[in-house]
């Protein structure tokens, strides 16, 4: 792929605005998602900005790894814009690099570089969370504060609701067709990162709201070539941005400030291994390469088994009085003493369930 040494010189005095769109169009016609092309174009003309704002590199042969190093600094310290007063998180600043690296390769590979200048930047370190779930009543007040007698209530509520029932991401939905959905078998085929297709189920409740929404709210589609599932309201397509729009939108209407839409991937995840789904069809089901971030649900799954268990432990539930306790010769450590104690649960609260009402989910 790289070019032969006199083309390497001319190329190589391309300012870094070219370079950027040079690697944008390579990324189209490798065919990956809009997405990534988009997101990835995004962040890499954010760095040429900066570079110019600093007075650093304005062509690529000028530019060095401490060039790449300052940035992702300079992110570490800036603002959140979208919540003022918050600075980005580590994991976006992560993906910032993973740009900058996989935009030195390109460049290096097509000849614009003598080196791959940026083979040593090291990733940002990502604390290692564990994933957070939705409550059933958290669900349910975000379905509730949206008409389902509308078009554009029924479609906010199906956002919700399949993105719960499938943990598929949201530009996987955004981009499904009316084609890929089977209404008799309740399946959708997306097609998800790597351009790797998979097909998802829905439940008997979001299959019906499906229904009902292809067959009376679906807006009239802006033109012949419109098929995505979901539409807006002028019948173009429902955009991964209006969605995000509106889920932000849900959580301030709601008061369930932490939604958002990989917490509902979350959720999906973690409910689907507590019903007793197995590891490696979860993976297939969420378009995972592999078992690592899986692995990171089963944790948590784990925790709810024990908090359930402390609810609901049947020999706790027994009207069982125990004799006192006799003293022994052995003297036991406090610790074992007092264990009884710590099994007391502060957790009991009342967990409502969605039930569907003529076809509407209602709390």
């Amino acid at each position: 792929m790289a070019a032969t040494r006199s083309g390497m010189q001319a190329m190589r005095s391309i300012s870094i605005p070219e370079a950027v769109e040079e690697y944008r169009t390579y990324n189209r016609a490798q065919n990956y998602s809009p997405y990534y092309v988009a997101s990835t174009d995004r962040n890499l003309r954010q760095f040429a900005g900066w570079l110019t704002d600093e007075g650093r590199a304005n062509r690529v042969r000028e530019l060095t790894l401490d060039d790449a190093r300052a940035f992702i600094v300079h992110l570490q310290e800036r603002e959140n814009r979208v919540r003022p007063g918050a600075r980005l998180s580590p994991d976006t600043v992560q993906q910032y690099a993973r740009n900058l690296k996989s935009w030195a390769t390109f460049l290096y590979a097509e000849g614009f570089t003598r080196a791959n200048l940026f083979a040593r930047l090291g990733l940002p370190k990502v604390p290692v969370r564990e994933p957070e779930v939705l409550t059933d009543e958290e669900i349910a007040r975000v379905v509730s504060i949206y008409n389902p007698g509308t078009a554009t209530g029924l479609r906010n509520i199906l956002l919700v609701l399949v993105l719960a029932d499938t943990g598929l991401r949201v530009g996987e939905l955004c981009t499904a067709t009316v084609d890929d959905f089977d209404l008799e078998r309740g399946t959708l085929k997306v097609m998800g990162k790597g351009q790797r297709e998979r097909t998802v189920y829905v439940g008997a409740t979001v299959q019906k709201l499906l229904s009902r929404y292809i067959r009376y709210q679906r807006p009239e589609p802006a033109s012949g070539r419109v098929r995505n599932l979901i539409l807006a309201q002028d019948g173009s397509p429902f955009t991964f941005n209006a969605a995000r729009l509106v889920l932000k939108r849900a959580a301030t209407q709601s008061g369930v400030k932490r939604l958002h839409a990989h917490l509902l991937r979350h959720t999906f995840a973690t409910r689907y291994l507590l019903n007793g789904g197995d590891l490696l069809t979860l993976q297939r089901l969420l378009g995972h390469s592999t078992l690592e971030m899986v692995r990171r649900y089963s944790h948590l799954a784990a925790g709810f088994v024990a908090v359930q268990h402390r609810l609901y432990s049947p020999v706790d539930s027994l009207p069982v009085r125990l004799a006192p306790e006799r003293r022994s010769t052995k003297t036991a450590p406090r610790a074992k003493a007092n264990n009884a104690k710590r099994l007391t649960s502060d957790l009991r609260r009342s967990r409502p369930h969605l039930r569907v009402v003529d076809g509407y989910p209602a709390s």
